[in-house]
């Protein structure tokens, strides 16, 4: 293989365009028909034009834009399920397609039976199929209903099937529209980590969101376009920049603020009084558990210590809900099955789309735990973590290794999730960042005789 063959654009799109011929009556289409090119009875509407961009292999680039700006209808360009009435584009490998909830299902056919259809579309066997089968119906997660009619389905079941389908028969090129903002965080966090193995493995990824947070973190470049043209494309978080600032310039940039580094006082204030005091005697409350589950969980290791049963507990708060601020701790029972001298324990916080918040290991010597360790003996290992980060969603991995971090004992990705909310009564357009640093703001007067700005 030449290396211009290995370095070839797996979509390389040239002055692409479609335009559409819009009709005020019914019958002026069949005049159109008939007086052939004597008289025009439509006018134009380009919903895409002009269009040129390439992706390369194990690339992610996002499109971004407002609503009919043409991203749906450059997905369905590439996707090869439009036809292009100006420009070309070449696709090379498999693609798959997330262009709408059920789109390539049957919705009359079993879910089983759409697999095999949707297999035998992207050109693979039927052993082929038949291997892969129990991969993808694990991934989905629909129980029974994979062998139930695909319109008895809810949306989210839909979409399950749909992504597990099209990820898990390993495409070239996989094109996203928006589907994965239906699964819930559990599994849109599962689909974000099969999107960085395959990636890994060379995937190419061309993605539609409205989300900019999601763009800047899962795609290198971003397309931005603005009624049918090409507006800009570069580096994600400088497109998603523009786009931000013409949203802003659009709405006229109102005179309030959404976000500033001070908190409303009377927020905050409230905040405290309904908070519980930091001594309070109240019983932890389980947020989250985990008990191995190889068809549901992601574990790795040679299980020579294994993890028995984890919680997530709430500390000091009688609220039942984990808000910012809180303390969680992570309880993990483990039990050692050989001889050894040592572990690590290790765990992690990491957000829904995988940015790793904060994680650290300490050898099991340092926390107190006897050396050698026998056979049959079980241990408890208590992490606590103070939540001083943006409320959302966050999934909690963890594990042990060998002393020098070369062998996996026992590891769980994504072992259970924790949903952070605002603390009540507070303001959340009156804080901005992903992490709540420790802050202070004070302001005086300066133009008093005999004050100083404070600078030397």
């Amino acid at each position: 293989m030449s290396s211009e063959q290995v370095h070839a654009p797996v979509i390389l799109a040239e002055n692409l365009g479609k335009c559409y011929h819009l009709y005020n009556h019914p019958s002026d289409r069949l005049k159109q028909a008939l007086l052939l090119h004597r008289r025009q009875y439509f006018r134009e509407f380009w919903a895409l034009q002009g269009a040129s961009f390439h992706l390369a292999r194990g690339e992610a680039v996002g499109i971004i834009g407002r609503n009919g700006a043409g991203k749906s209808t450059l997905l369905q360009l590439v996707a090869g399920t439009l036809t292009p009435t100006q420009g070309s584009v070449r696709v090379s490998g498999r693609v798959a397609a997330l262009l709408e909830l059920g789109s390539g299902f049957n919705p009359d056919f079993t879910g089983r039976e759409n697999v095999n259809l949707n297999g035998s579309i992207l050109g693979l066997s039927q052993d082929e199929i038949a291997a892969r089968f129990d991969e993808i119906a694990r991934f989905a997660d629909i129980g029974d209903f994979v062998d139930q009619p695909v319109k008895t389905y809810s949306s989210g079941m839909t979409v399950r099937l749909a992504f597990a389908v099209q990820v898990l028969l390993k495409p070239d090129v996989l094109i996203v529209d928006e589907a994965l903002a239906v699964g819930d965080a559990e599994f849109q966090r599962r689909c974000y980590r099969r999107l960085e193995q395959l990636r890994e493995q060379g995937l190419s990824l061309l993605f539609v969101s409205h989300a900019n947070a999601t763009v800047r973190q899962l795609c290198s470049r971003a397309i931005y376009l603005e009624r049918g043209r090409v507006k800009a494309i570069g580096p994600s978080a400088d497109v998603c920049d523009q786009y931000e600032e013409d949203l802003l310039d659009e709405r006229g940039r109102p005179g309030k603020p959404k976000v500033s580094l001070a908190v409303d006082p009377s927020a905050a204030k409230s905040a405290a009084q309904a908070a519980p005091p930091a001594d309070a005697d109240s019983a932890e409350r389980v947020l989250a558990t985990f008990v191995p589950d190889p068809s549901r969980h992601e574990i790795a290791g040679d299980r020579r210590i294994q993890i028995l049963h984890a919680e997530a507990r709430l500390v000091d708060n009688p609220r039942g809900h984990l808000v910012e601020g809180d303390r969680v701790a992570i309880v993990v029972k483990v039990r050692v099955q050989e001889e050894m001298e040592t572990f690590l324990f290790g765990f992690l916080f990491r957000t829904l789309l995988g940015t790793a918040v904060f994680g650290t290991s300490r050898l099991s010597t340092e926390l107190g735990l006897p050396s050698p360790l026998k056979p049959g003996q079980e241990y408890t290992v208590r992490v606590e973590v103070q939540m001083q980060v943006e409320p959302g969603d966050y999934f909690v991995s963890f594990g042990m290794q060998t002393e020098g971090f070369d062998q996996v004992l026992f590891y769980v990705n994504d072992a259970m999730r924790l949903t952070l909310e605002h603390p009540p009564g507070t303001d959340p357009h009156m804080i901005a960042g992903f992490a709540r640093l420790p802050w202070s703001i004070s302001a005086r007067r300066s133009d008093a005789p005999g004050a100083t700005d404070g600078h030397p």
